[in-house]
């Protein structure tokens, strides 16, 4: 009868600021999921960058050794894919700097949420 007196009692407790909270827009279920989610994506994110940058590396490094062997059409071939291999590393940088704006906001967001609930 005791456990069930404090299990009521908490009800009653929380019930009330978990209603404010839904009436006020706060669900932090769906806070930590969205933080959840962009913090995967920023890790998959910094991986292609880390990819691209690599790319990049190792195409000016065959770039610049078909130079010294004297190679000057295979190099332009190699100039040619750097330069789009640069590009593509440009664009992951933006994608990345994007990425890491949202899951900052998500998390913000969350955390923002929290201290509501638990200061209403």
């Amino acid at each position: 009868m005791k456990r069930l007196l404090v299990v009521a009692a908490t009800l009653a407790l929380a019930t009330p600021s978990a209603f404010a909270a839904r009436a006020r827009g706060i669900d932090l279920d769906s806070d930590r999921a969205r933080a959840d989610d962009a913090a995967v994506i920023l890790n998959a994110d910094q991986r292609y960058l880390a990819f691209q940058q690599h790319r990049v590396d190792s195409l000016n490094a065959s770039w610049q050794l078909e130079i010294a062997k004297g190679h000057p059409q295979e190099a332009g071939m190699l100039a040619v894919e750097h330069w789009k291999a640069f590009q593509d590393e440009r664009r992951a940088q933006a994608v990345l700097d994007n990425a890491r704006h949202e899951f900052v906001s998500a998390r913000e967001r969350l955390i923002v949420d929290e201290y509501e609930l638990q200061h209403a």
